[in-house]
């Protein structure tokens, strides 16, 4: 069992614990909620009941009143004692058994409200103490009476109730399971996929560190079997050396760059500059590099362009861009650089008439340490960090950057970027 699968498995854990203490919460308070409204209403109803006989129906003799209720369909009942805690009446008559009515003689030394269960039926008792009551002379011996009610339908529904929330309760347990087991896998897949490039970023790194590392071992080793030989004798093997230790120079300082990028720390300072000078100094400095290829280097663009950014990483960017189009347009070929204003945003193109990329390899030319021509480029001194360090600048200045190529026609290379920066302080920024 990997890291993820273990992680995915606590996500489920934990989204369950919590699904399921909010559905118990949640399940909770509403059985108790409604079982307090509901027996509340109850109590609310026998105590005006109770408060009604006594102010009232006593005075209209309570036994002689006619019930159009049959004993099987009343709710409620009247037991009336005596002050020796004998039956003297019930209302209506045969409404219990004997032994029915000995069961609800141990509430009457306690007034108020209780629930019992008689002969399998359950049942809401009210025992009201009877006192500076004027009773009619069929009831003169009244000390207590009892209003009770059958509350089974209420109970029934209470059990129903529970029976849907405990139901619905393992409902949603099951289905916050299948959920969280889904939303864990999907809010795994980006780290999945951060996880493989990080595994891949340090396994090409290491890759590209240990060919200048074995070629300047390789040499060191050389010149120590010959330790009578003058430096002259040796400097082939000394600038194979030298070579090699600037590319890794070059490349650790690209994985650096890189690692910033991954980081959050944009090591950038914005500041307004003249774009177009910038431009016209690393055109200048390509020149003599297009020249020795035969190539054709062509600058086109308006004039006084004034920017706001990084002029560091922007000159960086156009050297990235040059330098790939230089390395891979065959001699003969053309390069051109367009610069232009478009409303409040500028838009550079860099075109070159070289081998192109293939429709497969596009999509993937601003991964790390990705390359079309392997051989070729490591051939030509570079590691496939290029674009993906163009790409970090660009989104460092809020822009877009994106490749159009054919095979042997060509590439082309847009972005564009704002021409003013919303002025914030950047982790890492350099202070001026």
């Amino acid at each position: 069992m990997n890291i993820f699968q273990k992680t995915r498995i606590r996500l489920v854990v934990v989204n369950s614990m919590i699904m399921l203490f909010v559905l118990l919460s949640f399940g909770v308070t509403i059985y108790f909620y409604t079982e307090y409204r509901l027996y509340s209403g109850l109590d609310n109803t026998l105590l005006q009941t109770a408060d009604h006989e006594k102010r009232e129906l006593f005075k209209d003799d309570l036994l002689k009143k006619p019930s159009i209720e049959s004993v099987e369909t009343r709710r409620v009942f009247y037991l009336l004692w005596d002050k020796d805690r004998e039956l003297l009446a019930q209302v209506p008559k045969q409404a219990f058994n004997t032994a029915g009515t000995e069961q609800f003689k141990p509430n009457l030394s306690t007034s108020g409200l209780n629930t019992l269960r008689i002969q399998g039926h359950i049942y809401r008792v009210l025992t009201v103490p009877v006192s500076n009551v004027t009773l009619p002379e069929s009831l003169g011996e009244l000390s207590v009476f009892q209003v009770i009610q059958n509350i089974e339908p209420e109970k029934n529904m209470m059990d129903s109730l529970f029976m849907v929330l405990l139901l619905g309760g393992f409902v949603g347990i099951g289905i916050s399971l299948l959920a969280g087991y889904f939303s864990a896998k999907n809010s795994l897949i980006p780290i999945n996929k951060s996880w493989h490039k990080q595994q891949t970023f340090v396994a090409d790194a290491s890759h590209e560190l240990r060919t200048p590392l074995t070629v300047i071992q390789a040499n060191l080793e050389l010149l120590f079997r010959h330790p009578q030989r003058t430096i002259e004798e040796e400097s082939l093997k000394i600038n194979t050396a030298l070579t090699e230790t600037k590319r890794m120079t070059k490349l650790v300082g690209e994985l650096l760059t890189l690692a910033r990028s991954g980081s959050g720390e944009h090591n950038f300072s914005f500041e307004s500059f003249q774009f177009d000078q910038m431009i016209n100094e690393v055109a200048e400095q390509f020149q003599w590099l297009a020249q020795a290829k035969n190539i054709e280097l062509n600058i086109r663009m308006d004039e006084k362009i004034n920017l706001m950014g990084d002029p560091d990483r922007l000159r960086q960017l156009i050297i990235i861009l040059l330098d790939n189009a230089v390395k891979y347009t065959p001699a003969y070929g053309q390069i051109t650089l367009s610069c232009r204003l478009n409303k409040q945003r500028l838009e550079v193109v860099v075109e070159d008439t070289g081998m192109g990329i293939t429709e497969e390899d596009l999509p993937h030319i601003f991964d790390r340490f990705y390359r079309s021509d392997k051989s070729r480029s490591r051939a030509e001194g570079g590691a496939g960090l290029g674009l993906s360090i163009a790409q970090w600048i660009i989104e460092g200045h809020s822009g877009a950057i994106r490749a159009e190529s054919k095979p042997a026609k060509g590439t082309k290379f847009y972005f564009q970027v704002p021409l003013k920066q919303k002025i914030r302080q950047i982790k890492g920024a350099p202070q001026k």
